[in-house]
């Protein structure tokens, strides 16, 4: 039987079998891509966080400038941080996103705004919704996580031969990680609380934004007959703020007062919540205590240093 390749017959094999080919190519790239998709790191969503800003009024150049501040002012071992807005005049679409959002517990904080007023205090319906932890609480578990710290033995003990330490390096890097977080998680809460401290019950609009639980609904759907629970702290106030936050020349990416580019009239009548996910981030949930403080010492502590001076 003759079996020599000719240009004859190549061509004519082609003419019939070209499918064959790009079917093998195409699967083939398939396959490697499967394999580098099954192989390669994945950020996992205790590696990123996510800031969710239901304002009015929001300037992105401005967002990005506190963003990149941000981002250097949290913890190394954070992959991502994402400013993500939304307008607070567009209840229908604004509604659909966060319900769709907090079904699948994404985000880390959010803000809303609030009101004397229960038909207009968003920021009251979803601590009302659990969507919220209250500050107390949330210190005195940071506390908690923070100062119990295993040895270093207990750490390989527990963790030797997971795929993630797999060599002693990553193992040795592992426990580091470890350590810096309970570390953090302990300072910002003591840091905190020195705040809650300090400007707690400071005269003028208050920093921090105290609500009973239960309030807004109680008065919206009275019929339900619920408990109004103990008034604690639930947010930080970005009213508070003053003219910081609206200062575009430094960190300001809110608009209060009238915007010039558009003469729409903006409050700051907002307040930012730290989410109950906790199950779903750590271990570093309790790093989003940074970004309580970091918004505290960037627009509140300007503040008051500005009407110390003019006093």
């Amino acid at each position: 039987m003759d079996l020599r390749v000719t240009k004859e017959r190549l061509n004519d094999h082609l003419s019939y079998d070209w499918w064959k080919y790009i079917a093998i190519l195409v699967a083939s790239i398939f396959f490697w891509s499967l394999i580098f998709t099954m192989t390669s790191p994945r950020l996992t969503s205790d590696k990123k966080m996510e800031v969710f800003f239901i304002v009015d009024g929001y300037d992105a150049d401005g967002a990005e400038r506190v963003r990149a501040r941000l981002y250097d002012y949290l913890s190394q071992d954070f992959v991502d941080l994402s400013f993500n807005s939304y307008s607070a005049s567009d209840e229908y679409t604004t509604s659909q996103v966060l319900t769709a959002r907090i079904s699948i517990r994404e985000g880390d904080l959010y803000v809303f705004a609030y009101s004397d007023k229960a038909k207009e205090n968003t920021f009251g319906v979803y601590v009302d919704r659990d969507l919220f932890v209250d500050f107390e609480t949330l210190i005195a578990d940071a506390k908690a996580f923070g100062a119990d710290v295993m040895s270093e033995e207990q750490f390989n003990e527990l963790n030797v031969g997971k795929r993630e330490y797999r060599t002693p390096e990553r193992l040795r890097e592992g426990y580091q990680s470890y350590v810096r977080t309970r570390q953090r998680a302990l300072a910002e809460a003591e840091k905190l609380e020195r705040f809650i401290q300090m400007y707690g019950e400071a005269e003028g609009e208050p920093l921090f934004l105290r609500y009973s639980r239960n309030l807004v609904t109680r008065e919206l759907f009275p019929e339900e007959n619920l408990s109004l629970g103990e008034e604690k702290i639930w947010g930080l106030n970005f009213n508070a703020f003053a003219e910081n936050i609206s200062d575009f020349n430094n960190y300001g990416f809110i608009y209060s007062g009238v915007n010039p580019q558009t003469g729409s009239i903006y409050p700051i009548r907002y307040a930012m919540g730290f989410v109950s996910f906790k199950n779903e981030n750590m271990p570093l949930y309790y790093e989003n205590l940074a970004v309580i403080n970091f918004f505290i010492e960037t627009f509140y502590q300007p503040e008051i240093d500005r009407q110390a001076e003019g006093a």
